[in-house]
């Protein structure tokens, strides 16, 4: 047996024989869901534990794995699908809660229910994958990006903490799937009569998305790419006779089938996706493609209207604020106007999503 095989074989036999408060401490820092589940798949005796005191285990393993910022999200991708939504009443209230009161509290101390901590454990699992493969899928471009425009990646390797991703980069990710998630289940309504200004109300997802600050609009539309990158690549080479409708359609549809099918569908193969596209493949109008493509929509923004972003100055990375990318794409651009094209511009490379730190070292805005 090969010396890599037999060191797993040690260390799971050292973490069997450790006493049970410590092996129960374990549960509680796992980095992710996904390990998680891996662990007490494959260990009997943590599987027992866990069992034995899932409520206390997940109360306390969630809230480490959603960013404190990020938990009114998670709670509102929760709650949503419950909302009667035929009430604009009830709509209104739970965007002021999502949007405005909700964010006064950090709800990553409060205690939840069971059934609530076991609900953000099941959509988290989803986002965990979906954050990481957006991840890679963006470094990907980014270096590419560098490669066209005459940075050619270095014959040095990759440093490593270049490579990964940092705390502020998965906060950002994280805001914009679960609030991918949210917007699937509110009220769709695209304005038409005036394209470039609309008054939103409370019953419409134009409102939802364009109440938050236009950076995180435009982390929405970089996320939202990628969805449907990765959608279009699932639809390359199969059988005609699956689709029923344009490409267009189905990959609007399936985008808004849910972040859990998402998962699904990206990690499936052969019979199993094909199941799964004949089943879902359907016709459906645009989710979000028209409203996160609209120009010159006001969003919020402090500053009020006739002032510039030129007075925003990047002075450090932090989810509450805009990134280096956005700030350098919107220098001097009127407070509420939206560049031509730039969902398609800032989400291709992701550039609404990195560090100032990552953005430097790659040298990208000097030459873009």
């Amino acid at each position: 047996m090969p010396r890599t095989g037999l060191r797993c074989i040690h260390q799971r036999n050292h973490l069997e024989k450790l006493p049970p408060e410590v092996q129960t401490m374990i549960l509680w820092q796992l980095p992710s869901i996904e390990s998680l589940y891996s662990l007490i798949g494959a260990s009997p005796r943590y599987c027992q534990l866990y069992f034995a005191s899932k409520d206390k285990i997940l109360s306390e393993l969630i809230p480490r794995l959603i960013q404190p910022e990020i938990f009114v999200d998670a709670l509102a991708a929760v709650k949503v699908p419950s909302l009667d939504v035929e009430e604009a009443e009830n709509v209104a209230k739970f965007m002021r809660v999502f949007v405005e009161d909700g964010r006064k509290v950090d709800h990553s101390t409060v205690p939840l229910p069971p059934s609530t901590v076991q609900s953000l454990v099941r959509i988290h699992r989803s986002v965990e994958y979906l954050v990481e493969e957006c991840f890679q899928h963006k470094f990907a471009t980014l270096e590419s990006c560098r490669e066209s425009i005459g940075l050619s990646p270095s014959s040095e390797p990759v440093p490593r903490l270049y490579a990964e991703m940092s705390v502020t980069e998965e906060g950002r990710l994280q805001r914009a799937f679960y609030r991918l998630e949210i917007y699937r289940h509110l009220p769709y309504s695209v304005r038409t009569a005036n394209p470039t200004r609309f008054k939103p109300d409370w019953t419409g997802t134009d409102c939802a998305i364009y109440m938050f600050p236009p950076w995180q609009v435009e982390e929405l539309s970089c996320v939202y790419q990628y969805v449907k990158s990765r959608l279009a690549d699932v639809l390359v080479g199969v059988d005609p006779r699956l689709i029923k409708y344009t490409k267009h359609a189905c990959i609007e549809h399936m985008a808004s089938l849910g972040l859990t099918f998402l998962r699904r569908i990206f990690r499936a193969k052969g019979e199993q996706r094909a199941k799964l596209l004949k089943e879902n493949c359907k016709s459906s109008p645009d989710f979000l493609t028209k409203i996160l493509n609209r120009e010159g929509t006001p969003t919020v923004d402090e500053g009020g209207s006739g002032n510039t972003y030129s007075k925003l100055r990047f002075d450090g990375d932090d989810l509450n604020k805009p990134n280096h990318a956005w700030l350098w794409a919107y220098d001097d651009k009127p407070v509420g106007t939206r560049l031509p094209g730039s969902s398609e511009f800032l989400g291709h490379w992701g550039a609404v999503i990195w560090d100032g730190s990552r953005l430097k070292a790659s040298g990208i805005l000097g030459l873009a």
